[in-house]
Parts: C-alpha cells; structure tokens; sequence
C-alpha cells in the first residue's frame, strides 16, 4: 500500500494517494484529535522513550498557531508531572 499512495503522490494524484491512507495510521502518527486524545498519544511517547517531538501547529494566523502550541505545552506539562508523581 505504501508504494502504491507514493507512486500516486509522485504523480501528483494527491486525492487519491491520500484516500488510501488508513484513519487510524493517521491518528497514531500524528498528534490530533481531542486533548484526551493528543495526551494519551503524549502517553504513548514518554513510555516509549521518546524525548523530542516536531510540532507544527496548525492555525491560519500566528496567533492561532502560538494559541494550539501552548495547549501543547500543557499537556506534556500535564503528562511529565504525571511521570514525576509515580
């Protein structure tokens, strides 16, 4: 499936590359969602080790932007002082 949506894409059939990616590969990917969602994805990623995340937050005005990436901020905020508790 992957070279398929990859031979798509680089033939600049976007729509239909895009319509063979899964829901849920996107969801588990990606940080998105509701807050429950995101933090359990956070969840996921400090018991796997992980220590850096790439975040581009989306909104159509900086303001927007810096808005979504404080939510962030919290949750992992959120998610560490629950690692520090236990």
């Amino acid at each position: 499936m992957f070279l398929q949506v990859q031979d798509l894409w680089l033939r600049r059939q976007r729509e239909a590359a895009i319509a063979l990616i899964p829901d849920d590969l996107v969801l588990k990917t990606n940080l998105i969602g509701t807050k429950e969602m995101v933090r359990e994805r956070l969840r996921t990623h400090h018991r796997a080790g992980v220590t850096t995340l790439r975040v581009a937050p989306d909104g159509q005005t900086l303001h927007e932007r810096l808005t979504i990436l404080a939510q962030l901020i919290d949750l992992v905020n959120e998610v560490n002082a629950e690692t520090n508790e236990g």
